[in-house]
């Protein structure tokens, strides 16, 4: 018995950094390139490759049912994290555990491996999630984006990832969405009091949790430029608890929080309506913000080739910023499908920067 899952990579098009507290919000839409996940029924023994780690695999074993690995041969946390929590479910739900190879293939990276930055640990997890509930034969919960989301949080969660889980979302609703991120102590308190599984995912309200989709308009194209620099999202986000200075002061979180929901809640009908122009301010406006809270936190945002892909996006009028934690990774600029002369002369130019234009379609979107 063979079973495959698939999920999406993420492009962030506003809310970076703040989405990280509970409460706030962002706007988020899936990539066409993809992750997918095999799993092939095996037997005394189970083995994970992927090409994510150059192809190597990694044998595991049950002991007393559990899943059990060397933790000195083991490079895939995540992967690992996300069978367990699945198989815990499985368990309360009297379903016997079984061995499996798991492969994973992905189009979240170049050739040589390198990342883009699409959020392949989210793919990952949300896409082995999907395939190891099918394989066991709960198809109801593998074809409920709420409820893998969910379990991805808490795959994350146990993993110490720091991160305001907006990938896990984007990766498990596709589309683009409207997030609001969860109250994260409140899960972690649920977890530590031992709470069952079925009911954390199934019966409890999630405080703050909220995902919707968002319409585009059909006239928009999304144009996605990789500046070949590969960033840590965590390394960043560990950057926000450094500062011990007093201009951290002039953008405390509240307000730094209030001013980026305000303008995701712009955007939305920017994007309903196709209007590059409100688009350009408001994402213009997301930019400056960004830029502002990460200096006074000494974050390395906007490197030269991002700024590099805006300044060449404003030549055409166009919006753009960068996409995510910056430092590196990808940017995005936004323009109309028709206006092909402008289109193919700001591709020209990023190009000739040496910025990698990656395919991008609004598949999945909720087209106006």
């Amino acid at each position: 018995m063979s079973i495959q899952a698939s999920a999406p990579g993420k492009l962030y098009i506003a809310g970076e950094y703040a989405v990280v507290h509970p409460g706030n919000e962002a706007v988020i839409t899936s990539t066409p390139q993809r992750l997918t996940v095999t799993i092939k029924e095996s037997s005394h023994t189970g083995l994970i490759h992927s090409q994510l780690m150059n192809g190597l695999p990694l044998q595991w074993y049950r002991r007393g049912g559990d899943l059990v690995i060397d933790e000195r041969e083991n490079p895939y946390h995540l992967i690992i994290a996300a069978l367990k929590v699945v198989e815990g479910y499985v368990k309360e739900k009297g379903i016997p555990v079984r061995y499996y190879h798991l492969d994973v293939s992905s189009d979240l990276n170049n050739s040589d491996g390198v990342k883009y930055g699409l959020g392949s640990s989210g793919a990952v997890t949300i896409a082995t999630i999907k395939a190891v509930l099918a394989f066991y034969g709960l198809k109801q919960e593998a074809k409920d984006p709420m409820f893998v989301y969910k379990c991805g949080v808490i795959t994350h969660m146990q993993s110490g990832n720091n991160g305001s889980y907006g990938d896990l979302a984007c990766s498990a609703f596709e589309g683009v969405i409207h997030y609001t991120s969860p109250n994260r102590q409140t899960i972690k308190t649920w977890l530590e009091e031992g709470l069952s599984l079925s009911s954390i995912l199934t019966e409890l309200e999630w405080p703050h949790l909220a995902i919707q989709p968002v319409l585009i308009h059909p006239s928009l194209r999304l144009i996605v430029g990789w500046t070949g620099e590969p960033v840590s999202t965590a390394q960043q986000l560990d950057n926000l608890n450094a500062p011990d200075d007093l201009k951290v002061q002039d953008m405390p979180l509240n307000l730094f929080s209030s001013l980026s929901n305000n303008l995701v809640r712009d955007l939305l009908p920017a994007l309903a309506s196709g209007n590059l122009t409100r688009l350009r301010f408001v994402l213009e406006d997301c930019r400056q913000l960004l830029i502002r809270y990460t200096t006074l936190h000494r974050i390395s945002f906007e490197t030269p080739k991002l700024k590099e892909l805006v300044q060449l996006s404003k030549k055409e009028h166009l919006p753009s910023k960068s996409s995510g934690a910056g430092g590196g990774d990808c940017g995005i600029t936004f323009t109309h499908r028709l206006t092909t002369a402008v289109n193919n002369r700001l591709i020209s130019a990023l190009k000739a920067t040496e910025i990698i234009i990656l395919p991008f379609e609004w598949e999945g979107a909720y087209n106006a």
